[in-house]
């Protein structure tokens, strides 16, 4: 990788010498080497983990195997130590496991095929598909995955769970105005911006929820603002919504969308030209360019303050 070996020398010497101990009630135990791994919370270990793995994304890349986009090479996704293969083809799919097998072995890597799963995305049944293999082990096929946090269903189109980010919204909007009866509703909001709306709004930037799911997602948020100050379940709190200056839950998928695609255009300097083609393809998705339309934004180089000036313009037009 063209490291100078005096840094390789540097790294070397400093990993041969790591010992740790464990602390349990204020007492200490015995030093014990640590031979194998990075300092966990170190600085350094994300780019010392990337140089040791990277030789496998290398290989699955030149081998041609798993999906593209516009000629750009999506087949593996990787992001720290969760890797995701992505096939069209059940007989690439498992030569891709093949690779992973054989490089995993080079490496010293093992892949544990219990906490391994696969899914598919498309019209085929999950019966009729043949188990996978990944060294020397089948693989099930899952109706449902978790990956970075984000429910993933087997469905003939791509499509999200939300029946745990509405049990732990629920459950946390709940636990809260048990404890602040007497607190001003103004305080219950700001707690329940802070502490429940991440549940509602985690991942939605990357445009993974359609709209039927936003509505559905919208009315828990109305729900929570009718607890909260009052109203009745068949009134409607647009109009509250919008005097207290803050957002519905569709507005505010729309303005982290547009602030997500305003952070990542800045990746079309860099040499990657895979996220440069990735980022390219979002932002001239009809998606994308009608959120810009319903909020009459012109493009990305609005600054941050003017697009959030246009999207809570844009909000309060519904609201008339």
């Amino acid at each position: 990788m063209r490291v100078p070996k005096l840094f390789i020398r540097l790294i070397v010497n400093w990993y041969s010498k790591l010992t740790s101990k464990v602390k349990w009630n204020g007492h200490y135990s015995d030093s014990f080497v640590i031979n194998s791994g990075v300092r966990q919370g170190g600085i350094l270990s994300p780019l010392l983990f990337n140089c040791y793995v990277n030789i496998l994304l290398v290989t699955l890349r030149k081998s041609d195997y798993g999906c593209k986009l516009h000629n750009f090479y999506l087949g593996c996704i990787m992001y720290a130590d969760d890797l995701i293969l992505i096939s069209a083809s059940i007989l690439d799919l498992q030569s891709m496991l093949d690779i992973c097998t054989n490089v995993g072995l080079s490496l010293g890597l093992k892949f544990n095929s219990k906490k391994s799963h696969c899914i598919s995305i498309g019209p085929s049944p999950i019966i009729a598909l043949p188990s996978m293999i990944i060294a020397s082990q089948s693989m099930n096929w899952s109706e449902q995955i978790k990956y970075l946090g984000v429910w993933i269903n087997a469905h003939k189109n791509f499509n999200v769970d939300l029946k745990e980010s509405r049990r732990k919204f629920f459950m946390t909007l709940n636990s809260l105005l048990s404890k602040t009866k007497f607190a001003c509703d103004l305080v219950k909001l700001k707690l329940l911006e802070s502490y429940c709306l991440t549940f509602l709004t985690y991942g939605t930037e990357s445009g993974i929820l359609d709209n039927k799911q936003l509505q559905t997602i919208n009315s828990w948020w109305n729900s929570a603002f009718r607890k909260i100050f009052g109203y009745f379940k068949w009134e409607s709190v647009r109009s509250l919504i919008c005097c207290l200056q803050k957002l519905n839950i569709i507005h505010t998928e729309n303005l982290r969308r547009l602030l997500f695609a305003k952070n990542i255009v800045s990746c079309l300097e860099m040499n990657n030209t895979t996220l440069v083609g990735v980022t390219n393809w979002y932002i001239h998705r009809s998606e994308f360019q009608n959120v810009l339309r319903k909020c009459n934004i012109a493009d990305l180089s609005w600054s941050v303050s003017k697009i959030q000036n246009a999207v809570y313009t844009s909000f309060r037009e519904t609201c008339v």
